[in-house]
């Protein structure tokens, strides 16, 4: 049942994609794949498991050369001879033009620069994490001779560009960790890109700004819209510690720690399981979180003090500098503790406190 629906949901995908874009990979591919001047099927066949266009991870020269009990650097020659004759074969069909526009104009509408998983997005659609098609159309752009193909480095993803040097796209990226290096904190991302584009010069729109820097592996954008580097642990939260820290931070209120294990498993989808015993565990050591009710934690740069509700309500006398009336006292207690008024009243039964008129109390001064 699950490969039916997933043939038909890849049946309406192209033809969505036909309706939207007039493009469709695979077509275009069977279609350069004809080109005359390749004849061999062997050589075809080179070029089909070097690139992955019939399976998931493309071959080595040396898996091809063991196949066709050739070197490896005779399967290098024949990559090289029938890769050009394709690409020669493309950029003078008018067909393969036509699909060559509509990609760049696709690239155009980002801002000039793309990340390949973006243009995967653009033209797969619903089946873009399928690695065949993303080998298909990923080979089909290295066929465009006016496209600036952009290798994946230490620093940046792999993408295409239809106007941009890679050497100005890594020129952005670096300007830009240098903006928030300077800055030493998340920056929105309006300000961080008005930023950018003043040191880069108005001949950058933002738009294509905020492409390149879609690239860079070590800047990050939060839910929030906000931009950081990627070894800012307010960014990207590695230990449960600070992914719990992140959780209450982003949703700016007090949360129970059951809920705050949710918020993580949603962050880490895909990866490890994380309990609520373990989050809990953190809550408890971190002084950076306070318990203000029943498993409720809230973070204590909110203006929340540690201790049990007996405590609180010292300080807040303290504070006060004088004898309060249980009203008071009671509005006081819950902006620091989610408890209910009769928890509250009984604590101001005990020694530590003394009524010093009608409901109204102070702190019992020693030898008092």
């Amino acid at each position: 049942m699950s490969d039916s629906i997933s043939i038909f949901d890849r049946i309406i995908e192209v033809e969505k994609s036909k309706r939207l874009h007039g493009f469709d990979v695979e077509e275009e591919v069977a279609f350069v794949f004809s080109c005359p001047k390749v004849k061999k099927e062997r050589d075809k066949d080179v070029l089909t498991d070097r690139f992955g266009l019939t399976s998931e991870k493309p071959k080595t020269l040396e898996e091809i050369g063991r196949s066709l009990s050739v070197t490896r650097e005779r399967v290098r020659q024949i990559e090289k001879t029938a890769l050009r004759k394709l690409i020669i074969f493309a950029n003078q069909e008018k067909r393969t033009d036509k699909a060559f526009q509509i990609i760049k104009e696709q690239i155009d509408k980002e801002g000039g620069v793309v990340s390949l998983n973006k243009i995967y997005e653009i033209f797969i659609g619903v089946n873009h994490k399928n690695p065949v098609l993303q080998n298909k159309l990923k080979f089909f752009l290295g066929l465009d001779k006016n496209l600036i193909k952009i290798n994946e480095t230490a620093d940046l993803l792999a993408g295409v560009s239809s106007q941009i040097p890679t050497t100005d796209v890594q020129k952005i990226v670096e300007t830009g960790v240098g903006i928030l290096e300077k800055e030493n904190r998340p920056i929105e991302g309006a300000e961080f890109l008005k930023r950018l584009q003043k040191k880069m010069g108005e001949s950058y729109l933002e738009k294509t700004l905020a492409s390149v820097i879609d690239l860079a592996k070590n800047i990050i954008k939060t839910e929030e819209g906000h931009l950081g580097l990627s070894h800012w642990r307010e960014i990207n939260p590695k230990s449960i510690r600070d992914k719990t820290y992140y959780v209450l931070r982003k949703h700016q209120k007090p949360l129970h720690f059951e809920e705050i294990a949710l918020h993580i498993e949603r962050l880490d989808e895909g990866k490890k399981k994380v309990t609520k015993q373990a989050v809990h565990n953190e809550l408890i050591r971190d002084e950076r979180f306070i318990l203000i009710g029943r498993g409720i934690y809230a973070l204590k740069e909110w203006g929340y003090n540690p201790g049990v509700v007996e405590k609180v309500i010292e300080d807040i006398l303290n504070e006060a500098g004088k004898p309060l009336h249980k009203d008071e006292i009671i509005e006081e207690v819950k902006k620091q503790r989610i408890v209910k008024e009769t928890t509250i009243l009984l604590n101001l039964q005990k020694d530590k406190f003394v009524r010093v008129a009608r409901a109204t109390y102070t702190v019992r001064k020693q030898g008092g």
